[in-house]
């Protein structure tokens, strides 16, 4: 399982999700095969999405996408990969 770490406005971490799934569907990507979860941070504007795949994929799709449909992207405002997360 591997991590992406999705940035938004403070207070619009929930509605930024449902974008981001949206963002996945319409790049091409199958949820079902992804299953994303999300963890809410104490952390105002994250959001840790756990999906089964490799998260460089993703983002690279993603980035793809990103560039075909820049004004899709309102509330989405940075993705970044994480291979492990680390407990402390």
């Amino acid at each position: 399982m591997e991590w992406l770490l999705v940035s938004a406005p403070r207070g619009l971490e929930r509605h930024s999700i449902h974008e981001f799934r949206g963002h996945l569907k319409n790049a091409g990507l199958n949820l079902y095969s992804l299953r994303p979860k999300t963890l809410q941070l104490s952390i105002i504007g994250l959001t840790l999405l756990a999906i089964n795949g490799c998260s460089r994929d993703v983002t690279n799709t993603l980035a793809k996408y990103a560039v075909e449909h820049p004004w899709s992207f309102r509330l989405v405002l940075k993705v970044k990969p994480l291979e492990r997360l680390v407990p402390t």
